[in-house]
């Protein structure tokens, strides 16, 4: 096929494809239908827009780095103070724990030559729940990040209701709490220092 066939066959398209977006009307003269000629528009800008998107995610995503914890949420004993935190990340990444209730920001912790990392935690008696953030970055991924939940069992205890007048002098303390219980009672204002009291069996 010739140059000027190519021609005349490229013609004949392209004035096909222009009556799609053409009409006549009653004297025969062609107008534009600025209807279509938008629809046209809106569905490339939208394909466009598409297309061009996901170009960009996938030249501009970054994987999160990798981190797996060995460490669960855990209940431990009322008398442990020892807690172990550890896991598994990418090679040569950043590993920093993080809790308000035992003033840890951004403890760095060490990761061997595998990517595993451990750290030994000191949970006070006193401190009856706690939450572990830990968090890992290596170079050419987004920071990832977990928590820990750790409590400790605590003896449940309940006061009953008083009803104290003006002209009471004696106040009764009742509740109810763990069989067994040790209970200690202590008030500044009538200088009690120390009432030990042990529960019953109910």
């Amino acid at each position: 096929m010739g140059i000027k066939e190519l021609r005349e066959k490229f013609h004949d398209q392209d004035k096909n494809f222009s009556s799609h977006f053409h009409s006549n009307d009653q004297n025969g003269v062609k107008k534009p239908s600025w209807g279509k000629i938008i629809i046209a528009w809106l569905i490339t800008i939208i394909v466009m827009s598409i297309i061009v998107g996901a170009i960009s995610s996938a030249i501009f995503y970054e994987p999160e780095t990798n981190l797996y914890l060995n460490s669960v949420d855990a209940t431990i004993g009322a008398n442990e103070t020892d807690y172990i935190i550890s896991g598994n990340t990418d090679i040569n990444s950043t590993v920093h724990l993080s809790s308000n209730e035992l003033n840890l920001n951004n403890v760095s912790v060490d990761v061997d030559p595998n990517g595993n990392f451990k750290y030994k935690i000191n949970i006070p008696q006193n401190v009856t729940e706690v939450n572990i953030a830990v968090s890992s970055i290596v170079t050419g991924k987004l920071e990832n990040s977990n928590n820990v939940y750790i409590d400790r069992p605590t003896t449940y205890v309940s006061l009953d209701n008083v009803n104290f007048t003006d002209n009471d002098t004696y106040l009764t303390v009742s509740g109810k709490t763990d069989p067994n219980a040790n209970i200690t009672i202590l008030s500044s204002d009538l200088n009690i220092e120390n009432i030990r009291l042990t529960a019953d069996n109910n």
